[in-house]
């Protein structure tokens, strides 16, 4: 990941005021117009390490500025709160901001029990101003530090240097910026309670299974650091030495550290957990060295039978297509970016909904939706609130014959790739956002298109289609004029058939293979980049790397690859399988752990990343894994970044 920047005890956010144009007049808590202080009665802030008081903290309230990727936020006090000895203070007046801001309070230095230290730093993500009226008590502690960071960490940058004048922050006042931070915020919400300094057990919307005891250990590894005698002693020395920055810069204060080890969670993962064995201020904890520090939220549905396709649109909410067991079980489940289930129980259905496999999300929060199986298909068009936009059986004609994938250019034009049959060739389809096919009944074909997969759209409104028996990808112009010869780019392969494509923010294709391998390919057609993700194509007599299926491969903010992994670990006697997610940088460094992120075990089938930097994922048999903050956020929906010029960049 690359971020804008984050710096030291200070520590600021630099997020945009208000969801439309803002006047500059502010609003109070009651209401009334005013650009005056108010009071607001009771507002009590309890600073804490574990069950410790932290006596003589420093409280800055701030507003985050989301104007500028430079910008800065706000010292809303100009006095700061100082907690007395029991670690409390209590506001009686609070300046006033927009509803709409997006505040978060800061505590540094005070004595947790090891003397006065300047190094302590906690931190709570409010969210919305609003809330500071409705609040009697926030609590800032490690584990509200934890879900701050992680959450947030997409929009702060490691630096590991003191600044009263931090800048860090989102992008330039778009709407899919304040989006993703917005949502941010609220993903805080989904781990601890702000107002108990609790850690959750379940989100607030109840199908989530928060990380509990991962968050418990993490919390203790601040708390060891916090109550001792400072950056000096064995614990936070410890800490500062194993939680550098990405670029290895040690922290200066306890918000660094856990923002280094949300931003490489990856790095010295048994070390940590040593160090948060030390301190006993929270449990649960974990029982045993994790695999990495990522922060997975599991979520359950009963309508997640078959999950296999996911998309997510501008909202920031998921679109899952799940094909079920039968006709009668499949549907698309829609989620809030919180979880919380918008579908219903049993998903959308009905408009020929049947065995649902593809989705893409178009420019105006339509999801389009390839469903059918074998040689018989149809397009499904559903309004954001599930409403069937495409007739009772689809958008299905005599065209859409073996379905394979389907993608929307900037345009809002959707594109389907399809194997073909007796009626109609190999080839690609190109609908408009009503329905009306645009590519002539027999679709755009030629140029070494056979049995076509996977199918990604450039900025420059052109299609990159895998075929999977002629091991080659196919160029189209958008008019579908053919763009990469007779026999198409990669000729021959990719040690396997070519699968999953997408494009960087360079208009580069990158192509998965069914062995894990990635080609990079420029626009011209020159193969540029070739790595492994299944531990850089190596086998050993204790690890092999089968062909696992090419489901997914995403880019997030920073051009950085996210791929899954299948390994074969063999063991005395027989072996066992492990599966993971793994990151790699745009030029195939492997930035996680060499098994990728497999805290739940899995083979993901598909991979979303969200506009606040979270990735998510579906696999057959289990809950959709969210990892909170993993990635860095990128513009969605997809349609949008196309259409943008912003694939593989911040939104």
């Amino acid at each position: 990941m690359s971020y804008v920047s984050f710096i030291g005890t200070s520590i600021s956010i630099a997020l945009m005021s208000c969801v439309l144009p803002c006047s500059a007049t502010h609003l109070t808590f009651d209401g009334d117009s005013t650009t005056d202080l108010q009071a607001v009665s009771g507002l009590k802030i309890k600073v804490r390490s574990g069950q410790h008081a932290v006596v003589g903290a420093s409280i800055q309230l701030y507003e985050a500025d989301l104007t500028t990727y430079t910008g800065t936020s706000t010292e809303l006090l100009s006095n700061p709160g100082i907690t007395n000895k029991s670690g409390n203070y209590v506001f009686s007046t609070v300046p006033a901001c927009s509803p709409d801001s997006l505040v978060y309070f800061v505590a540094t230095g005070g004595d947790a029990g090891g003397g006065n230290d300047p190094s302590i730093a906690l931190m709570t993500a409010v969210g919305s101003c609003k809330a500071l009226a409705a609040s009697s008590s926030i609590v800032i502690n490690e584990a509200t530090t934890v879900a701050s960071t992680y959450a947030l960490s997409g929009f702060m940058s490691s630096l590991g240097s003191v600044s009263a004048n931090a800048t860090v922050g989102t992008n330039n006042g778009t709407e899919r910026a304040l989006i993703g931070i917005t949502n941010a915020f609220t993903t805080v919400h989904s781990l601890v309670g702000i107002h108990t300094g609790v850690v959750r057990t379940m989100t607030p919307a109840g199908n989530g299974t928060v990380p509990q005891a991962k968050i418990g250990s993490l919390g203790n590894l601040l708390a060891a650091c916090i109550q001792s005698a400072g950056f000096s002693s064995a614990a936070c020395s410890g800490l500062s030495s194993n939680a550098k920055s990405p670029g290895g810069i040690a922290p200066t204060d306890t918000v660094q550290a856990m923002l280094n080890i949300a931003h490489s969670p990856g790095s010295n993962i048994a070390a940590l957990y040593t160090l948060s064995s030390s301190s006993t201020a929270y449990a649960p904890t974990l029982s045993a060295v994790p695999n990495d520090w990522t922060m997975p939220i599991t979520y359950t549905a009963s309508a997640l039978i078959n999950p296999a396709g996911i998309a997510i649109d501008g909202r920031g909410d998921i679109w899952i297509t799940d094909s079920g067991l039968s006709p009668s079980t499949s549907s698309v489940l829609k989620l809030k970016n919180n979880g919380a289930i918008l579908s219903g129980t049993s998903g959308f259905t009905g408009g020929g909904l049947l065995f649902p496999r593809s989705i893409a999300i178009g420019l105006d929060g339509a999801a389009w939706v390839l469903a059918g199986g074998g040689m018989n298909g149809n397009i499904v068009k559903l309004a954001s609130d599930g409403t069937v936009l495409s007739g009772t059986e689809g958008f299905n004609g005599t065209n859409i014959n073996g379905p394979g994938e389907l993608a929307i250019d900037g345009k809002g034009d959707v594109w389907v790739t399809l194997n073909g049959g007796d009626i109609v060739p190999p080839s690609v389809i190109k609908l408009s956002k009503d329905g009306t096919i645009l590519s002539g009944k027999k679709g755009y074909t030629a140029g070494g298109m056979n049995s076509p997969g996977w199918i990604a759209i450039d900025s420059a409104g052109e299609a990159w289609i895998s075929n999977n028996n002629d091991l080659n990808v196919t160029k189209l112009s958008s008019k579908g004029a053919v763009l990469s010869g007779t026999t198409g780019f990669l000729s021959g392969g990719n040690g396997g058939p070519p699968g999953t494509i997408t494009i960087d923010s360079s208009g580069n294709a990158l192509v998965l293979s069914s062995s894990g391998r990635v080609t990079r390919i420029a626009p011209d057609g020159d193969s540029n980049l070739t790595f492994w993700t299944c531990f850089a194509g190596q086998q050993s007599p204790t690890i092999s790397c089968p062909d696992f299926g090419a489901f997914s491969m995403v880019l997030d903010g920073t051009n950085n690859i996210w791929a899954p992994v299948n390994y074969r670990v063999f063991n005395s006697p027989g072996s066992t399988s492990v599966s993971g997610l793994s990151e790699f940088s745009s030029t195939g460094s492997m930035l996680s752990v060499p098994l990728g992120y497999n805290g739940p075990n899995y083979l993901a089938e598909g991979i979303a990343i969200d506009s606040s930097g979270n990735t998510w994922t579906i696999f057959t048999g289990a809950p959709v894994t969210e990892l909170v903050g993993a990635a860095t956020p990128v513009a969605t929906p997809l349609s949008v970044a196309v259409r943008d010029g912003v694939l593989g960049q911040h939104p």
